[in-house]
């Protein structure tokens, strides 16, 4: 599993919130579960989901798959984070 850090954390959150990790193996990106809302709610429905995600410290980062499909309404800011990530992939 990879850490990155994709971006400067927006004024007002904490450092962790702009950390994603990467899963080599499946191609799967993580985020930050508050991208979802509630950090412990989007916890509780990742496991009722049965999902794999990552814990780092004291937060959660669930993969950016199933917060695509659990919200939809964030999807365009998913899709940035899946870019961001794609490019400074490319940068090594």
């Amino acid at each position: 599993m990879e850490k990155r850090v994709l971006a400067e954390a927006p004024k007002g959150l904490p450092e962790w919130a702009a950390v994603s990790f990467y899963d080599p193996e499946t191609k799967e990106l993580y985020l930050p579960a508050i991208c979802g809302g509630n950090e412990a709610a989007v916890l509780l429905s990742l496991g009722f989901d049965g999902t794999k995600y990552v814990r780092d410290g004291d937060h959660i980062y669930a993969p950016v798959s199933w917060l695509e499909r659990e919200f939809p309404e964030n999807r365009e800011f998913f899709m940035a984070a899946k870019e961001k990530h794609r490019l400074l992939s490319e940068q090594g």
